[in-house]
């Protein structure tokens, strides 16, 4: 994929390798970063798409493909910020673990109105047209407008008859690390590896059904080749 350059790739295997002899992840990324002269965003492609082997493995393992009417538990600005980065078209890919992750700048806000919109209108979308029995959504709290965002959502369920909830906490990880039913829906690697339940991907659901993007998959790099 035009994504990932000779470079990147080279800086991929090297990094995976380093990683899985538990070297430190960010002064790895250094290292292996100023070695092939990596640009900030080829090194944040590495930082959130490339992990050690085990740990890739666990989170790809908990990955559920069909949600079925599994109550979902969402941790609601990952969701938005990846399917906002998609319409904004900065990179989205598909990491080593199998979840849909992006490496654009959206963190903690949107600078474009047309495209907050827009990725809203695709998460309701999502919800009317999906069997899921239940919506949790977990919005950060310190993020500006949370509570705005969270009424929102609210509403919109309500008056499609949806069953669930949204609301602002101080940190979504720590709620969505202790759901024992359903499914969580996060990319972030903390929350999935140590996530009790499956995961379900819902901007992977999305682009694809939506869009039928076809994303730059970091899997499919030889990344246990010798470093």
């Amino acid at each position: 994929m035009e994504m990932f350059s000779d470079s990147f790739v080279k800086a991929a295997t090297d990094y995976r390798f380093l990683l899985n002899r538990s070297y430190p992840q960010r002064a790895t990324i250094k290292l292996v970063g100023d070695r092939y002269q990596l640009s900030g965003q080829e090194r944040s492609l590495l930082y959130r798409g490339v992990s050690d082997r085990t740990s890739a493995e666990l989170r790809r393992s908990k990955i559920v493909r069909d949600a079925g009417d599994d109550p979902l538990f969402i941790d609601g600005y990952n969701i938005l910020f990846t399917i906002g980065n998609y319409l904004a078209g900065r990179p989205v890919y598909v990491s080593d673990d199998g979840i849909v992750r992006d490496a654009g700048e959206l963190r903690g806000r949107f600078g474009n109105k047309k495209i907050f919109e827009r990725t809203l209108e695709l998460v309701e979308e999502f919800m009317t047209s999906h069997q899921s029995s239940e919506f949790h959504f977990f919005l950060d709290e310190p993020v500006s407008n949370s509570g705005r965002l969270a009424s929102r959502l609210t509403t919109f369920m309500a008056g499609h008859n949806l069953s669930g909830t949204a609301r602002t906490v101080q940190s979504p990880d720590h709620e969505l690390i202790t759901i024992e039913k359903g499914l969580v829906c996060s990319s972030d690697s903390v929350i999935m590896t140590r996530a009790l339940t499956g995961i379900y991907d819902i901007p992977g659901h999305i682009l694809t059904e939506r869009f039928h993007a076809r994303l730059a998959d970091i899997s499919d790099l030889p990344l246990d080749g010798t470093a």
